[in-house]
């Protein structure tokens, strides 16, 4: 796949979680797909397939009280790698998220098939999702 169309296909998986059209996510996650999330809190670990990704979003959207926003900043692709620059907000138990963050994602025949989280703040995301 081009370039562009990886940005068109990143662009649409956002726009499809934010939409909560399950059926758009999993036409464009990978089958196998596997989300890497750093750190050390309840949140971190590997994800692996679309029940799996998809329930780390569920879960965000239940810890936070359906408060958890990721805005995308800036999506920029260089082959099958497509970084996306996030603020995320949420409020959780008297606590608050307020971050730079990003992804990194490979993309395999037009689909999602690894992603990489990274925080900016490592501490705050530790200390609101635990």
């Amino acid at each position: 796949m081009s370039e562009e169309q990886n940005l068109e296909a990143a662009k649409g998986l956002f726009a499809a979680f934010q939409a909560k059209d399950m059926e758009g996510v999993r036409r464009l996650l990978a089958d196998d797909v596997i989300f890497h999330i750093p750190g050390k809190s309840p949140m971190s670990g590997d994800y692996h397939g679309f029940e799996q990704v998809t329930g780390f979003f569920r879960k965000a959207g239940e810890r936070s009280g359906g408060t958890f926003k990721s805005d995308v900043k800036e999506i920029t692709a260089n082959g099958d790698l497509v970084m996306v620059l996030q603020h995320v907000t949420g409020q959780r138990e008297g606590r608050s998220l307020d971050m730079e963050g990003a992804f990194v994602v490979r993309f395999e025949d037009g689909r999602w098939k690894e992603m990489w989280a990274f925080h900016f703040d490592e501490p705050q995301a530790h200390a609101f999702w635990s």
